[in-house]
């Protein structure tokens, strides 16, 4: 119904619509405004004094007499066209309180403002009241007359015809927070409609008077914004978030992939995604995923063509053509067979800089993202508010994608301080990306971090420089990667003891992903740092788990390509500065007084530059390392990727050239138990079953964590006693995005030793139900002074965990699953050990002397068909969500419950909600002590309206009777 192309037609008229594409149009809309609905009107574009006879504009809605689903198709609202379409070929419908100019056609319009409404201009005899779909199922069967044109306003893009009605158009603007936008237009040039403002006289609100343009080729404002096509592990979160004007309709677009298809070579396509149906959401990010995404919420889910391991391009088309294989015929880098009209936005991403053999691709369009190190980016995202494209964190998906919500800053507009506070010119300033030094200027002048980082702000960074010279210092010692998470990153420099620091700073220089030479990837300050009285300084992530740093940053060390390692005296630049604008391996700039060490890592193909004559480590394989360390005779040594076969020593001397690591249990390891306090580090016997069982252990001395000790707490003292009288008293299994709460809570009697319990969690495995997925040790715990026991990952926001063990053994509970959660005395299993071998809902083995607690979560009761077995008589789930007919529960879907909680005076368990944020703070409260239920009437669990310390039927029976009453 919408005219394909809309072009001039006559020297001197105004109006871009054609009257052989079609004689008239529907281009403007209002239909309410805050206050009273003074100037609701509909804008028609036609062929200039071409005549309206016969011609009626109708509004389809909802017949509120009517019970669902037969108040569907309902015509709302009649308005004669009379007449004939103005000489300047812009027709406007308004009401007599109409204040924006003179309509044409004066008539009040009324429209529902919260509903999915359906306008027309159909050629017909049609009244107020004509049903025009009599069977409801949302297709038009009783025709109002020739449609000539329509378009539609929607507050709920998936009807079922019950709690929202149909509409009948394929051209569709909204919704806008799930109600359709009050103003609405089409752009001038291709005719795709945008969402305006609610108030009046917004900058595209203009009835009367010709529609802006919106770029041409359909795309105007759409870009590509982010996408993720591979990931660590399974690739889960693949997905492209596509960013526009809120409401836009993607009419006529396709999202394209290009790469190596099956006898084409390069500029063969990988698969593409019809984007016509697809309309940019209030957001202003139409998020495009698989159904295993875990980053949010997608708008859309399909089957994505996504390739890695090669060169890609991405790209959104008009008027793709699918008969096209090829658009590189001849393979040179350049298409010279296009599938479509016009390139709405693209970009490539690349595995080699070029092409090196016939089976490597190119990348096309003219903005490109280079290598990550050896590989394909596996995410990009376009930085805010440049909109330069930045790779992504490989491993951790979440670092660097915001589906569906504003993209990270550009690294040069990162903002003061690491936390990113807002900055203005000149952001570059010294100090403005160093948080040491913007808290010190923030502390004199709050400015400074509150609103803007400007001139004075710099300055008085500037003054902190620190005059003399440096101190003799030097860099030895360095981790930038590691098999999983990086939260062991690190960089040791050695010195005289308590020597102050203040003055150097530690740059790193290397490729950012656009900038392939001379970044500025990162600088920590060492202002108001000394060095220890032992000679090591070591600077390192604030999670780090095989040391404790001396100076502790929420930081996530660049590893891709070769790395610059430089401390420097008296550094002015800020993160993001490149220092060789024309990539010629010379620095143009060098915003420091002097260099005081260097070092330099390599390996990875990318072929960047390093600087300041550095002496280069590396490769390891055909990778940069992820670990290098000064060796005792003084040259530079490459270990270990993993760290419990490396030599890491952060805080510590370094070992010779090639040794090989100081393990616990081993005789160089000293006395672990007198040094480290950690009792089994000492035994080789024990520590050689614990490394058995917790390959992290077997790392130096310092190795031996929290976790270690517990193992051997529990596999090497003798049980003696009987079991503690301790219970589960909440969980936190699963939220949005990434699952960083995760907690079990054990409550008993203050001082209660946990030596010997462990928490043993079954779920499924390779073998189905009865699996051990988790046997977490509790050996070295006790029970708080507060009664509570807080087991959790290192990562909780939610409260103080008194057993946080590592980042790797935390994300220990799956979620989307029957499981059973046990707390056990003397257990002698080990996890993955199958305890239900025949799957049949009863252990057949039972690995501990006793059970001391148990309680299990479920998703669905369809024991050993679609979900697992569970081993408890205490039993929570699912947790059900309402489809969109409350009465119908066949719509209604079924989770496992994310957190659950055992009501204080009753020990009735609870479902929470998913996200902590949505919870009322009283029921999210891990280490504290849980709300009581009460009595049902007043009390802190609503639900219970009979007093019985559950919801449960006896309080439905009370609900039903009261309904309608005095009683509410």
């Amino acid at each position: 119904m919408r005219a394909p192309a809309i072009i001039g037609i006559a020297a001197g008229a105004t109006t871009a619509f054609t009257a052989a594409a079609q004689s008239q149009m529907i281009t403007e809309v209002r239909i309410g405004q805050p206050g009273p609905d003074t100037d609701s009107f509909v804008e028609i574009v036609g062929t200039p004094d071409s005549s309206l006879k016969g011609l009626s504009l109708i509004v389809i809605g909802d017949n509120d007499d009517q019970f669902p689903p037969a108040q569907n198709g309902y015509v709302e609202l009649v308005v004669p066209l009379t007449g004939s379409i103005p000489s300047d070929g812009i027709l406007v419908i308004a009401g007599s309180s109409f204040s924006q100019n003179v309509p044409d056609i004066v008539q009040d319009l009324s429209f529902e403002t919260g509903d999915n409404l359906t306008l027309m201009i159909v050629d017909g005899q049609v009244s107020v009241g004509f049903d025009v779909d009599t069977n409801n199922d949302g297709v038009i069967d009783n025709s109002p007359g020739t449609i000539i044109d329509s378009m539609a306003l929607i507050a709920n893009g998936s009807p079922d015809g019950f709690s929202s009605e149909f509409f009948y158009s394929d051209f569709t603007i909204g919704p806008i927070n799930n109600l359709p936008p009050l103003h609405a237009w089409a752009c001038n040039d291709d005719g795709s409609w945008r969402a305006g403002d609610d108030a009046l006289g917004g900058e595209n609100e203009n009835p009367g008077a010709l529609n802006a343009n919106c770029g041409g080729g359909g795309g105007g404002d759409i870009t590509l914004s982010e996408i993720r096509i591979d990931q660590g592990g399974t690739d889960l979160d693949e997905f492209v978030e596509i960013k526009g004007p809120p409401g836009t309709t993607l009419s006529g677009m396709t999202y394209i992939v290009l790469g190596e298809a099956t006898g084409t070579g390069s500029g063969g396509f990988d698969g593409s995604v019809d984007l016509s149906d697809m309309t940019i959401p209030s957001s202003g990010y139409l998020v495009i995923a698989e159904d295993t995404f875990t980053l949010g919420v997608a708008d859309v889910t399909v089957s994505l063509p996504f390739e890695n391991s090669d060169t890609v391009t991405h790209a959104i088309v008009m008027g793709f053509d699918s008969e096209v294989t090829d658009v590189d015929t001849d393979d040179d880098g350049v298409i010279d067979t296009p599938a479509w009209t016009s390139i709405v936005d693209i970009v490539g991403i690349q595995e080699k800089v070029t092409p090196t053999s016939s089976s490597d691709e190119w990348a096309y369009g003219d903005t490109i993202v280079p290598p990550n190190g050896s590989y394909v980016a596996g995410g990009v995202y376009r930085c805010d508010p440049s909109g330069d494209w930045i790779i992504g964190d490989y491993n951790d998906t979440s670092l660097d994608h915001t589906p569906g919500t504003v993209n990270l800053p550009c690294p040069s507009d990162v903002g003061c301080g690491i936390d990113g506070r807002p900055c203005t010119e000149p952001q570059t300033g010294a100090g403005c990306t160093d948080s040491v030094v913007c808290d010190q200027i923030c502390i004199t002048d709050p400015s400074c971090c509150d609103t803007v980082w400007d001139q004075s702000c710099a300055d008085a960074a500037t003054a902190l420089l620190v005059s003399g010279n440096p101190p003799a210092v030097e860099l030895s010692e360095m981790r930038t990667k590691q098999s999983g998470t990086d939260f062991d990153e690190y960089i040791e420099i050695t010195g005289s003891g308590s020597e102050s620091l203040g003055g150097l700073s530690v740059v790193l220089i290397g490729s950012n992903g656009s900038d392939i030479n001379g970044v500025v990837l990162e600088q920590f300050n060492l202002l108001n740092q000394a060095m220890p009285s032992d000679g090591f300084f070591v600077v390192g992530n604030d999670e780090m788990q095989i040391a404790t740093a001396d100076y502790a940053l929420p930081t996530d060390i660049t590893d891709g390509g070769n790395i610059t390692f430089a401390l420097v005296w008296n550094f002015t630049g800020a993160r993001g500065l490149d220092l060789d604008t024309n990539d010629d391996g010379t620095l143009d700039s060098t915003p420091w007084d002097s260099v005081v060490s260097v070092i330099a890592t390599t390996g990875d193909s990318l072929d960047n530059f390093t600087y300041l004559g550095a002496e280069q480590v590396g490769p390891d394989g055909t990778f940069g390392p992820g670990h290098i360390y000064k060796c005792v005779t003084g040259e530079w040594s490459v270990s270990a990727f993993n760290i419990g076969e490396g030599l890491d020593t952060p805080g510590s001397a370094n070992p010779e050239c090639g040794a090989g690591p100081v393990t616990c249990g081993s005789p160089e390891a000293g006395d672990c138990y007198t040094v480290n306090e950690t009792p089994g580090c000492d035994d080789e016997v024990c520590c050689t079953l614990v490394n058995d069982v917790d390959s992290f252990c077997n790392g130096a001395g310092n190795n031996w964590d929290n976790l270690c000790v517990a193992y051997a707490i529990n596999l090497c003292l003798p049980i003696t006693g009987d079991a503690p009288d301790v219970q589960i008293s909440e969980l936190r299994v699963d939220q949005p995005s990434v699952d960083g709460d995760e907690y079990l809570e054990i409550t008993g009697a203050a001082g209660t030793s946990l030596d010997n319990v462990w928490i043993v969690v079954i779920g499924d495995g390779s073998t189905a139900s009865g699996t051990i997925e988790l046997a977490l040790p509790m050996g070295g715990q006790a029970i708080a002074s507060d009664g509570v026991n807080l087991t959790a990952r290192a990562s909780l926001t939610l409260g103080s965990a008194d057993y946080t063990v590592r980042g790797n053994d935390s994300g220990f509970f799956e979620n989307s699953d029957n499981l059973t959660f046990l707390l056990v005395y003397g257990f002698t299993g080990m996890s993955g050990d199958d305890l239900d071998t025949d799957d049949d809902g009863g252990l057949d083995s039972t690995p501990w002397t006793s059970i001391i607690d148990s309680v299990a979560i479920i998703e669905s009761d369809d024991y050993g068909v679609s979900q697992e077995w569970v081993y408890s008589s205490t039993i929570v789930g699912p947790r059900v969500d309402e489809g969109e007919d409350p009465k119908d529960p066949a719509d209604d879907s079924f989770f496992s419950p994310a957190h659950i909680w055992k009501c204080l005076d009753s020990d009735t368990w609870n479902i929470g909600d998913l996200d902590p944020a949505a919870s009322d703070p009283s029921f999210d409260t891990p280490g504290d002590e849980n709300p009581e239920c009460g009595d049902g009437n007043g009390g802190d669990c609503p639900g219970d309206l009979d007093g019985s310390g559950e919801v449960g039927g006896g309080d439905i029976g009370l609900l039903l009777a009261a309904w309608g009453g005095p009683d509410g």
